[in-house]
């Protein structure tokens, strides 16, 4: 019997995460960049580059803050989020920094966070949120409590613009801003997810836990090219990276 392959997605998705990792015998489940062009390239995802209000779920683990690093940006860098030695706005340093605009020519809403919230050789979750238009529309938060330099407004970003755009992990398109450390559980949703929603994530619940909206969810699970979107099966194409030891997760049974 072949089963189709959105089929195999929703068998998949119906199947404890936990489960797959005992039945695959996976002892090391997230994926460590070297700082020196590792990436993963997810294509064009238009689950994603379609919408306007959105909100991304992450682990990140860092093994310096002497430079930044990459956690996600898009082709055309209209969105990206990464952690920053230095800000090019505030001064502030060793923290994270999400940047959202429409073009070159159009403004920007960003939020460069708190001093020393990035800390070095420990697993970190970070969510950040966007709404286009509002009071507080965008949002950063770290380890389960919203940074103090968040929200700020998004009144001059009508949407993000960016149809079409490759979406990256772990480098910048330029090949600049190379991770130095680890990444595993990225969600994307299309919805803000609530306070208590953000909080569980960060306490280690899965984003599985939390469907509504969900449009894009990797465990980067630390296997071979490519890693796959059990939300919608598209596959992330690796440049480097190796396997590397996931952090404490909580799935669904």
């Amino acid at each position: 019997m072949k089963f189709r392959k959105a089929q195999f997605k929703k068998l998949l998705w119906g199947i404890p995460l936990a489960i797959l990792l005992l039945a695959g015998g996976v002892s090391y489940a997230a994926r460590d960049f070297d700082g020196v062009n590792d990436q993963i390239s997810w294509g064009s995802l238009s689950q994603i580059t379609n919408l306007s209000t959105i909100s991304f779920s992450c682990w990140i683990y860092s093994t310096n803050v002497t430079a930044d690093h990459a956690v996600f940006n898009f082709t055309n860098d209209r969105m990206n989020l990464y952690q920053d030695d230095v800000g090019s706005a505030s001064g502030r340093t060793d923290m994270f920094k999400i940047h959202i605009r429409e073009s070159s020519t159009i403004s920007f809403a960003e939020i460069e966070g708190t001093t020393n919230s990035a800390k070095v050789n420990q697993w970190q979750h970070v969510f950040i949120s966007f709404t286009p238009n509002v009071a507080g529309g965008l949002q950063l938060w770290v380890d389960g409590v919203e940074d103090a330099q968040s929200p700020v407004t998004t009144s001059a970003v009508d949407d993000i613009g960016w149809s079409g755009d490759t979406m990256y992990f772990g480098e910048d398109p330029g090949s600049s801003r190379d991770r130095n450390g680890k990444m595993a559980e990225c969600a994307w949703w299309n919805r803000v997810l609530t306070d208590s929603e953000i909080i569980a994530l960060s306490k280690g619940f899965a984003p599985s836990f939390f469907r509504n909206g969900m449009v894009f969810y990797s465990t980067i699970i630390g296997n071979n090219s490519p890693e796959i979107d059990m939300r919608e099966g598209a596959s992330g194409t690796l440049t480097g990276t190796t396997n590397a030891i996931h952090p404490r997760i909580m799935y669904p049974r």
